[in-house]
């Protein structure tokens, strides 16, 4: 019996230690990981014998843009990369915000011209919820005075649809803390 009981406190200690690591990672993290992050989490940690720190698998990338062959065409462009993930598509501003609030994706590529809601304004309101949120405006219409509003309003990127090749350049800069601008119209 008193065996029993020791491997049971013993167990209790356990689950209150990976309990505590679980509550700091959520802490240091804007989306919380789940019980089966922290577990595997947990046992990887054990088997390594690193320092324990979680990183997500991937880069979660929402895609705005009111034209469904343009959405589809940066989803094939993005998921190429191996460490980035397109977790959704809106069609208008209104439908990313409602969006990001439900994915809360570590990024966003950002159609600036659509119908009932514009990226710009979109842009604005995500970034209201969450200040740090990183977007990339990605227009037919790049200009100067746009590039230099969005940087003022906290928006870290913008690139022409004319030079499609420089989202993914954009992304990476913006996912390594830079701003990012191509080259307007």
């Amino acid at each position: 019996m008193e065996g029993t009981q020791g491997m049971s406190g013993s167990r209790r200690g356990e689950s209150n230690r990976k309990e505590q690591e679980f509550e700091s990672r959520t802490d240091r993290r804007s989306t919380p990981i789940t019980p089966l992050e922290a577990t595997l989490t947990s046992m990887f940690s054990m088997n390594s014998g690193r320092e324990n720190r979680y990183k997500r698998m991937s880069t979660r990338i929402l895609i705005v843009d009111d034209s469904a062959p343009l959405r589809g065409m940066l989803r094939h462009l993005l998921e190429i990369h191996p460490e980035w993930e397109v977790c959704g598509e809106a069609a208008n501003g209104f439908e990313a915000i409602e969006k990001y609030r439900i994915l809360r994706p570590d990024l966003l590529v950002m159609d600036v011209s659509m119908p009932v809601m514009n990226g710009v304004d979109a842009s604005l309101e995500i970034l209201k919820l969450s200040p740090k949120t990183l977007i990339l405006l990605c227009t037919s219409y790049l200009t100067g005075q746009l590039i230099e509003f969005a940087h003022q309003a906290g928006i870290r990127g913008a690139v022409s649809k004319d030079t499609m090749d420089l989202v993914v350049a954009g992304l990476e800069a913006l996912l390594r803390g830079e701003e990012f601008s191509g080259p307007a119209n």
